[in-house]
């Protein structure tokens, strides 16, 4: 699910497992928002479980795109199993995060 923020961001709301055909949404997803206008691309992480390593590289390949033209990716909220699942790509440390409720 996709909606404004009030700084005209566009904020994802995603949850549950990010791997199968919700893969292929999340990134149908990101790919919308990277197109778009939008000063940047918040993806709020709480309610995940569990995302594939191809789930992180299109968040990093998301944040790329976004670089290239201005705008920022940043990740809300992960749980602390979500940032040891992304060690090897080390997606928190490449990538803008912030805390619950920080935007």
């Amino acid at each position: 699910m996709t909606r404004e923020g009030s700084e005209g961001e566009v904020i994802v709301v995603v949850q549950g497992r990010i791997e199968g055909i919700a893969l292929d949404v999340f990134g149908a997803v990101l790919d919308a928002a990277a197109r778009g206008s939008a000063p940047g691309v918040h993806v709020d992480l709480a309610a995940v479980t569990h995302w594939s390593l191809l789930a992180q590289a299109m968040v990093l390949t998301t944040a790329r795109r976004l670089s290239r033209r201005g705008a920022v990716l940043v990740l809300l909220s992960p749980t602390p199993a979500l940032r040891d699942e992304s060690r090897a790509l080390s997606v928190f440390e490449r990538v803008m995060t912030l805390p619950a409720g920080g935007t």
